[in-house]
């Protein structure tokens, strides 16, 4: 004798639907949603974002209408330009969730380490003392 489920029967419902709930394969989970923002840039065509802290606020890097490349930090819809340290370009790549920023200075055609803006090392704010090459 064969044994038919029949979803007219109350019995072979809830065992269905008690089937089902233990071989699905599990419990939906809420999608992360973005918005996408656009920062717009220094006065030049092009501007990118590297870097994201908790407080939404963004650091990079854009062309200004001099056709140079500045830091940047974007924070409450306005961009503001880091400047470059007495460089020629600059590169912001992070932000912490203190607005330390951490990036880049070109001078000379020679990309050079900073500190963030405001710390002091070796007597000057933002600067790092280069140490001769040995070999």
């Amino acid at each position: 004798m064969r044994t038919v489920l029949s979803l007219s029967n109350p019995l072979h419902v809830t065992l269905f639907l008690l089937l089902a709930l233990v071989i699905s394969p599990g419990r939906a989970e809420a999608v992360t949603q973005y918005t996408i923002t656009d920062l717009g840039t220094l006065g030049g065509d092009t501007s990118w974002g590297l870097g994201i802290n908790n407080l939404g606020q963004v650091v990079g890097f854009s062309e200004t209408a001099g056709g140079e490349t500045h830091a940047f930090l974007w924070a409450n819809g306005s961009m503001q330009d880091l400047g470059t340290l007495g460089g020629d370009n600059s590169r912001a790549y992070d932000i912490n969730a203190l607005g330390q920023v951490v990036g880049q200075v070109e001078d000379r055609g020679r990309p050079e380490p900073r500190l963030p803006l405001g710390k002091r090392r070796h007597g000057r704010p933002g600067h790092t003392r280069r140490h001769p090459q040995r070999g």
